[in-house]
């Protein structure tokens, strides 16, 4: 029945393409293409990712990323993980139940250790606090996502470790639908925005249907399995409504998914299910010329990881529902022209409960079959200019009912200038246990478990080579000390320090006729790290992690009018990972290879439609995502060559 409702779904939205063309006068498609963003346009194009005030990316204090729409379709993406997989030293990994996420700087960040934002609205799930990368949320729904690289603690409290993603959907004003077709998946998309005396609304929409992709996963046990069976529906919506100093945005988003892997084996009767609906409103206060004040308020509710199984050896059903609401309180001082202060108090409240669990409740739930924490936080933040340099001072002060206090500070150092620019930052951040991980069931052994706490040194220097490239270089020093890690014995334990170092280096061109952007990396790990993540007898490497990876993109006109080309080519480095032996017919820890592929894309535009004709891993290299610990699950494939159409229909 979902199957065809969703394809029900589908074939409303593609008539509504057709249909709505007749109603709506058409103008140009308004989006620019890579090449026609300038140098100094990309060098100073204003974010408040790392701060409260919006200024240049290169004087905030953080290491950023900033993916524009020109970028994303220069990659030839299809869906948001595809952008991701860009980001300086980033690679997929996947846990139990079909569930990826991002390796990032060498260690692996699924459960709690990136903090993923929609629209201004966090999206971590209370169970976990994980966010499982959805199978297909479409570029056509993405407008801009930035990345922090590194601690954001302080701005954005629990899980906010090793990076910060936001994410932000289309809001430009019009109606903009497109439709995708390749043989993994169909999807479906919506956008419409439209301004109103002094408000504005938007809404983002999509539809999915489709599967893994094609090829072979081998399982634990030896037994193959072909991944095309693998179904995947689902979709989600984003609405946000501006008036005056009001902002109000809802983020709702569910899919389902044939769960082919359980803790590595075969099981092709399970169904995995995922829905969450949040909402957010604020007001922002005036005061005066120097002093704004805002209330923020966000509710959430959530069944995600809802499971069952009905195979004769495989019986299982898990069914627990959560609900969160965050109250915050944000003042913003700037009281001179180079100097502001901002102060704010958090409360959150988390709740869940079981509506079915047909394994012994006691180890999801206690006997009242209900979790529940609170947590309150202070925080503030100082920026100063001396002379040429910014100082930024900031601190987080966090009281969690279950795991006690936190303290996180933060200190950079920047300068921007017209052709360079330098940070040096310090900076820390926590994860509280999450409600799961709070339950004394599943860490025995332990009374009570310590927040993990995360430190990192980063310094970064960019110059101008000339008027059309630009160079930037990072080093950081990354180090988890407490991480919360689960394991069959005894459960969820703190564990000793988790230390990665490297080096990123990111290059931007800007021409008449080729815009190109491109980023290596290189991280390595302590010979001494955890056992779930250290490979044996490998130094510098961990579980599932690439030492090297390095991303080209680019953008090229051609001599026909609205045709463009885009290539994308990326390198990732050798991994270790599980993978099962016939030669002793079990798993044993083995090297999975370099990758080295390439997505070409072709684009022309008419006056209301862009077509994208694309060819993703043209090379058809053998790509796989393996779980970056060590456990019995094994590389699962993803990637073969696949042709796909995409086309987006414009009115303005």
């Amino acid at each position: 029945m979902m199957v065809l409702r969703v394809r029900g779904c589908l074939l409303a939205l593609c008539v509504l393409v057709l249909n709505t063309s007749h109603a709506i006068a058409a103008r140009n498609l308004d989006a620019r293409d890579l090449f026609d963003l300038s140098l100094s346009e990309l060098m100073d194009v204003p974010v408040d990712t790392a701060s409260n005030l919006n200024r240049s990316w290169r004087a905030q204090p953080g290491i950023i990323t900033l993916f524009e729409l020109a970028d994303m379709r220069a990659m030839g993406a299809r869906t948001l993980r595809d952008v991701l997989i860009h980001i300086p030293g980033v690679s997929l990994g996947m846990d139990t139940q079909n569930a990826v996420n991002l390796v990032v700087r060498g260690n692996w960040a699924f459960e709690g250790k990136i903090q993923y934002i929609v629209n201004d609205m966090p999206v971590n799930d209370l169970i976990y606090g994980t966010f499982p990368l959805p199978p297909n949320f479409p570029v056509e729904q993405l407008e801009r996502i930035e990345v922090l690289r590194g601690p954001g603690s302080v701005k954005y409290g629990n899980s906010a470790q090793l990076a910060v993603i936001r994410i932000y959907t289309r809001t430009q004003s019009g109606i903009e639908t497109s439709v995708t077709h390749q043989p993994s998946a169909n999807i479906v998309s919506l956008n419409a925005a439209e301004r109103m005396g002094d408000g504005k609304f938007a809404l983002s929409a999509s539809l999915h249907d489709g599967n893994w992709g094609e090829g072979t996963w081998i399982d634990a046990a030896g037994t193959s399995a072909d991944i095309s069976s693998s179904d995947t529906q689902g979709g989600n919506f984003a609405g946000s409504i501006e008036w005056g100093r009001t902002r109000a945005n809802i983020f709702h988003l569910q899919y389902s998914m044939d769960n082919i892997q359980q803790y590595g084996i075969f099981a092709p009767s399970a169904r995995i299910k995922f829905r969450e609906s949040n909402f957010f409103i604020e007001h922002k206060f005036v005061l005066n010329e120097q002093w704004q004040l805002t209330p923020r308020l966000s509710l959430r509710d959530e069944a995600n990881w809802r499971s069952s199984s009905q195979a004769p050896d495989l019986v299982y059903d898990y069914d627990v529902r959560a609900r969160a609401w965050n109250i915050d309180l944000e003042t913003l001082y700037e009281y001179a022209n180079d100097a502001s202060l901002s102060v704010g108090v958090s409360q959150r409240g988390e709740t869940a409960r079981a509506i079915s669990v047909d394994m012994p409740p006691e180890q999801y739930f206690p006997p009242d079959g209900e979790l529940t924490s609170r947590d309150h936080a202070l925080y503030v933040n100082w920026d100063k200019r001396f002379g040429d340099y910014e100082l930024s001072l900031g601190a987080r002060a966090s009281s969690h009912d279950y795991s006690g206090d936190a303290f996180t500070p933060r200190i950079g150092l920047t300068r921007a200038e017209k052709n360079w620019h330098m940070k040096m930052l310090y900076g820390t951040a926590f994860r509280e246990p999450d409600l799961q991980t709070s339950n004394p069931i599943f860490h025995p052994g332990t009374e009570t478990l310590n927040a993990e706490k995360t430190r990192v040194s980063e310094i970064e220097y960019g110059h101008a080579l000339g008027d059309k490239n630009y160079l930037t270089l990072s080093v950081f020093d990354q180090n988890i000390k407490d991480a919360i890690i689960y394991s069959y014995e005894p459960g969820y334990t703190n564990n000793p320090e988790i230390r990665t170092q490297g080096a990123e280096l990111q290059y931007w061109y800007t021409g008449d006729v080729i815009s190109m952007r491109a980023n290596v990396s290189y991280a390595r790990a302590n010979d001494d790290d955890l056992p779930p993540y250290d490979v044996p007898k490998r130094s510098g490497q961990n579980m599932g992690a690439a030492s090297g990876v390095a991303n080209l993109w680019f953008s090229m006109k051609t001599p026909i009018e609205n045709l463009s080309t885009n290539f994308d080519f990326r390198y990732l480095g050798s991994r270790y990972a599980r993978q099962y032996s016939a030669q002793i017919g079990a798993v044993q820890i083995q090297k999975v290879d370099a990758e080295k592929s390439v997505n070409l894309a072709v684009e022309y535009r008419l006056r209301t439609v862009h077509w994208t004709f694309a060819v993703n891993n043209l090379t058809n290299t053998a790509q796989v995502i393996p779980q970056p610990y060590n456990d019995v699950s094994t590389p699962f494939p993803v990637g073969e060559r696949e042709y796909w159409l995409r086309a987006e229909f414009t009115w303005r």
